[in-house]
């Protein structure tokens, strides 16, 4: 029996598939076995696949019709004989001793249940354009809210049935699945060295920002379902809203998209089950006869917590105590929720609160990944933040709050500070996070409501 099974779930790779194939049998760690299974491909993959199966590691398979990644790789490893498993996708390959050194991990600890490496991503023709470096679990990083990589992560097959592997009814992101089951009960570690190669071009499903996103939130949702985590907890939301903005005086009434800005905020929170209790909190009495009419409750409060450089923790606090003393109301979790965002809707809200619970984070914040290279003053004018340009390293990843969307337990909420210390995220897509703090960015959010369904057809 192999110790190592090695799965190569395929669909119109040929282009690529053969230098995977061949940093397969090119390890220098030779106990494994090559399963490859192509999912009725149209191109030439069958017929460069044939060109192996007289090879005694090798073992071919092919659908009669097209399954989708997700059962593919379900099929493989049931498949599988070895101790160990390992997908490595037909348009990746690994470094030659990769399997020599994840394995190793494995043999000596018992205790880990799963093993990656860092990687570089190359492009279509095989040249490196960046190395990914991941941060030490356990030495570096402690929340594990960013999961390891799918492809060339080697794990045992006892963990893997033992949280039920891959689930059938996720077709996208089934990586990030599995890395919420495993981590719920079993122990990652990583490898500092480049042990894989991760190709980036055109038909990359992960490619697809929208779909990516939207697969999880799906998983973090079901995710949630599925555990016994307290039924009778509190969530309260809370909109922070000043009557005067220097975008527009009447910002909060101001129509966009034929709705008061205020109404998309309101009417996201609404769309929450889970969310029992809202508060609309504001200094101005007339502004909260307006919210009222959305069927939220209001609470006034003192004009000094709306002025411009006081924290939002103090309004936050502020509408803790009043709850409290006058309805004996203290929430488990608290939403805050800013207008200045209107593009965050009840499915963001949700996503938060999932991500919270999964990870067991005190707080989360909505963010918006940054790709850009960014530079600081220094002695000599610019320099950049992140010396090495190629060199990516998870702890350098920069991320932008769109100030639109805070979770938090409410026992890390303190009269400075409403994060604890363990602080995850939700990522947003370009569109959805959009701030509204000038008259562009008004008229971008406004031009983003009225043709959601071309931008999400563009995403």
């Amino acid at each position: 029996m192999p110790k190592v099974s090695v799965y190569t779930p395929t669909y119109n790779c040929a282009k690529y598939i053969q230098q995977s194939i061949d940093s397969v049998l090119k390890q220098t760690y030779q106990d494994f076995e090559l399963l490859i299974i192509d999912d009725a491909s149209t191109d030439n993959t069958s017929k460069i696949i044939k060109k192996y199966e007289k090879n005694p590691k090798i073992k071919i398979f092919r659908n009669k019709r097209n399954l989708g990644l997700n059962e593919t790789a379900r099929k493989a490893i049931d498949l599988t004989r070895g101790e160990y498993i390992i997908r490595v996708d037909a348009d990746d390959y690994m470094d030659e001793n990769a399997l020599m050194l994840m394995a190793g991990i494995l043999d000596k600890h018992p205790e880990i249940g799963m093993v990656y490496p860092d990687f570089f991503i190359v492009n279509e023709d095989g040249h490196i354009i960046n190395y990914f470096r991941k941060m030490k679990v356990g030495e570096e990083v402690e929340l594990l809210d960013l999961p390891a990589m799918g492809g060339c992560t080697l794990i045992r097959k006892s963990c893997y049935e033992a949280i039920g592997g891959y689930r059938p009814d996720v077709r996208w992101q089934e990586k990030y699945d599995l890395w919420l089951k495993f981590i719920e009960k079993f122990r990652p570690h990583n490898i500092n060295l480049p042990l894989f190669y991760y190709r980036r071009h055109g038909n990359n499903m992960s490619e697809n920002t929208k779909k990516l996103l939207e697969a999880r939130r799906y998983i973090k949702e079901n995710f949630i379902k599925g555990k016994k985590i307290k039924k009778s907890r509190k969530i309260l939301a809370i909109i922070p809203t000043r009557s005067k903005f220097y975008v527009y005086p009447d910002f909060p009434t101001k129509k966009i998209a034929g709705k008061p800005v205020m109404f998309y905020p309101i009417q996201a929170i609404k769309e929450v089950p889970d969310i029992k209790k809202a508060v609309f909190a504001t200094e101005d009495a007339d502004l909260a006869k307006e919210a009222e009419k959305y069927g939220i409750k209001t609470l006034l409060r003192p004009k000094e917590l709306a002025s411009p450089g006081v924290g939002i923790e103090n309004t936050v606090n502020y509408v803790l105590s009043s709850l409290k003393e006058k309805e004996k109301y203290v929430p488990d979790i608290v939403v805050v929720l800013f207008i200045t965002s209107p593009l965050i809707n009840s499915e963001h809200i949700k996503e938060a609160i999932n991500t919270l619970l999964a990870y067991n984070a005190d707080s989360v914040v909505a963010v918006r990944e940054d790709r850009k290279f960014h530079h600081k003053h220094g002695k000599y004018g610019l320099e950049p933040v992140v010396q090495q340009r190629l060199l990516r390293h998870e702890k350098d990843f920069l991320f932008e709050e769109s100030g639109s969307l805070i979770v938090t337990k409410r026992e890390f909420i303190t009269k400075n500070n409403i994060f604890g210390k363990k602080i995850s995220h939700i990522v947003l897509s370009d569109d959805e996070a959009v701030y509204i703090d000038n008259k562009f960015q008004f008229w971008l959010a406004e031009q983003i409501i009225k043709n959601k369904k071309i931008i999400n057809k563009l995403a």
